[in-house]
């Protein structure tokens, strides 16, 4: 009887060690096993949402036309999105402190002056860029669109058949 007791007691006290033994794991970051890992370090980074006045286009620099004005809506660190209406270029705002993951987008609308589109030969271009800072940060990302018109109302006829002319998006998820 004596060994069937002690028996008994041993696989108990061995059961209670393998469970004990479980919850002495230090936590390696989720990595199960130790293995010498370290946790993971959470990544920030700065994003910088800009509207660019000039940039090079298809091998030509160009500009955006004078009187335009951007309705733009960007998302900041929390996720929220932020409207600023009627801005000119070059704009800009940056966000500090954005942890990754982190879904950076721009979008908006331009509105122009007719009296300021040129009568022939211009570019029309909307310059959205998103630039990430911080070490080891990925390339920036950018929508540059040219469109090339040869009068004021050939640009005009355009934005009236297509109004998505007027439209801009930019994103990037890091």
């Amino acid at each position: 009887m004596k060994k069937l007791t002690f028996l008994l007691a041993t696989l108990l006290i061995g059961g209670m060690m393998f469970t004990g033994c479980k919850k002495d794991t230090p936590n390696n970051g989720g990595n199960e096993g130790g293995g010498g890992n370290t946790p993971t370090t959470e990544k920030v980074y700065s994003v910088k949402y800009e509207l660019l006045e000039t940039a090079e286009v298809e091998g030509v620099i160009s500009s955006v036309i004078p009187g335009c004005k951007f309705n733009v809506s960007y998302v900041d660190a929390d996720g929220k999105t932020i409207e600023v209406q009627q801005v000119t270029a070059p704009w800009s705002v940056t966000i500090e402190n954005v942890k990754t993951p982190f879904d950076a987008k721009m979008e908006g609308t331009v509105t122009y002056d007719e009296s300021q589109i040129p009568d022939t030969n211009f570019f029309f271009v909307k310059l959205p860029m998103i630039s990430f800072i911080g070490t080891g940060a990925p390339s920036p990302v950018n929508s540059f669109k040219s469109y090339s018109f040869h009068s004021k109302q050939q640009f005009l006829d355009g934005v009236q058949q297509n109004p998505r002319l007027l439209q801009f998006e930019v994103s990037k998820t890091f």
